[in-house]
């Protein structure tokens, strides 16, 4: 199968190689029964892809987007049938057909073997809703809890707080699937929680790390975006201060930023 490469324009130019992708996305582990089956994992999950990058998000968007381009997908990733998943088929796709954590995991890897980075120190952990997903009736629609690479803008891992959940609970199952040696993890306030605390001295042990709080971390983070000299302004946006004064920022694991010196003076 010849490779597809798409040029991606962010501050000069990457190429994307999709075949190489597909390869990979074929590995991801599939939930669904073998009598049946019209397509493989790797195939649909392109396609999402591709319909996504073109502006579809529903899967009847994406699904009308692969029957206008069915031979054309066969004919490029040398697939048995035409490429035309129904809506349904789409659907259940993200519904039971494979599992996040290994979607997730299985990218992250592609990514960090085929483009480096993931090498940043500091990890933020927060919650988001998703905004225009409100169903009629409801007062909720999809919250995520993500952990992120700030100072790189990559997402590690990101979980659905479900209705009957909150984040503190879904920070628990977020932090045993993370690899948090060499890390620092930096959360708002509700992470101080005493039994997400005790997961996250769990995670801490079994990286070889030494026990820490939160709120240490809170400070370590600040500490090490500063030194990369982010602007204070951002910093205090991310930890949630009502204020831009900082000038208590230190770390036990980094001593002080600078010696007798506040950043919020330099502002």
């Amino acid at each position: 199968m010849d490779y597809i490469t798409i040029e991606i324009e962010n501050n000069g130019s990457r190429l994307v190689n999709i075949g190489e992708l597909y390869t990979i996305l074929e590995q991801v582990k599939d939930n669904r029964q073998e009598k049946g089956k019209r397509y493989s994992i790797g195939i649909l999950l392109i396609v999402v892809i591709l319909a996504k990058l073109c502006g579809e998000n529903t899967p009847y968007g994406i699904a009308e987007w692969a029957k206008m381009r069915g031979k054309e997908l066969q004919k490029l990733f040398g697939y048995h049938r035409q490429v035309i998943p129904s809506n349904k088929t789409l659907q259940r796709l993200t519904d039971t057909s494979l599992e996040d954590e290994d979607l997730q995991a299985t990218i992250r890897h592609y990514l960090h073997q085929s483009y480096g980075g993931q090498q940043s120190v500091l990890i933020t952990i927060d919650g988001k809703t998703l905004r225009g997903i409100i169903p009629k009736g409801k007062t909720r629609g999809v919250h995520l809890l993500a952990a992120y690479l700030p100072e790189e803008g990559v997402v590690l891992l990101q979980i659905e707080v479900g209705q009957k959940d909150n984040e503190i609970m879904v920070a628990q199952t977020l932090l045993r699937q993370l690899d948090l040696k060499g890390r620092v993890v930096s959360g708002d306030a509700m992470f101080t929680q005493r039994n997400l605390t005790r997961h996250f001295h769990s995670a801490l042990e079994k990286a070889g790390l030494p026990r820490t709080s939160f709120h240490t971390l809170r400070h370590t983070a600040a500490t090490i975006l500063l030194q990369a000299n982010v602007h204070p302004k951002i910093v205090q946006e991310m930890l949630g201060h009502s204020t831009i004064t900082l000038s208590h920022v230190k770390s036990p694991f980094l001593g002080p930023l600078r010696s007798g010196h506040s950043p919020a003076r330099e502002c």
